[in-house]
C-alpha cells in the first residue's frame, strides 16, 4: 500500500504505516499501475474505515495541549491552520481548510467546484 501510505503523508504530514493493515496491492500485468489493478477489494474496502479513524486520531488533537499552539502536533498546525474568529466566520475558515486538503488530494490548486459535497 505504498499509495495510500504516501498520500497520507503528503495529504495530513503523518507517517501511517498501510502495510501493517491492508494487503499488498493488485498487481495486472506487471504493474501495479494498470486499469486492472486500480480497483479495490472487499477487504481493502473493509479496512479504509478503521485506517481512516486512525490516522484521525494520529493527526488531529481533540484535546487543547493549552494555550500555545506549538504544543499542537505539526499534523493538527497544518490541517487546522486556520481559526474562526471576528474576521473569519466558521464557514469561511472551513472552506480554507478543505482548499488545501483538496489541493494536495487532487494534485492541483482546488477551485471550489470539488469542494460543494462538503
Amino acid at each position: 500500500m505504498p499509495k495510500y501510505k504516501n498520500t497520507v503523508r503528503d495529504m495530513l504530514g503523518i507517517e501511517f504505516d498501510a502495510a501493517a493493515d491492508f494487503p499488498a496491492d493488485d498487481v495486472g500485468y506487471g504493474s501495479t499501475i494498470t486499469a486492472m489493478s486500480l480497483s479495490a477489494s472487499a477487504a481493502v474496502n473493509g479496512k479504509i474505515p478503521g485506517s481512516a479513524e486512525q490516522i484521525g486520531k494520529k493527526a488531529i488533537v481533540t484535546k487543547s495541549p493549552g494555550d500555545k499552539k506549538s504544543g499542537y502536533p505539526e499534523s493538527h498546525r497544518r490541517i487546522l491552520f486556520v481559526r474562526p474568529g471576528a474576521d473569519l466566520s466558521p464557514e469561511a475558515a472551513a472552506e480554507k481548510i478543505l482548499n488545501r486538503l483538496a489541493t494536495r488530494a487532487y494534485r492541483r490548486p482546488s477551485d471550489g467546484r470539488n469542494l460543494r459535497g462538503f
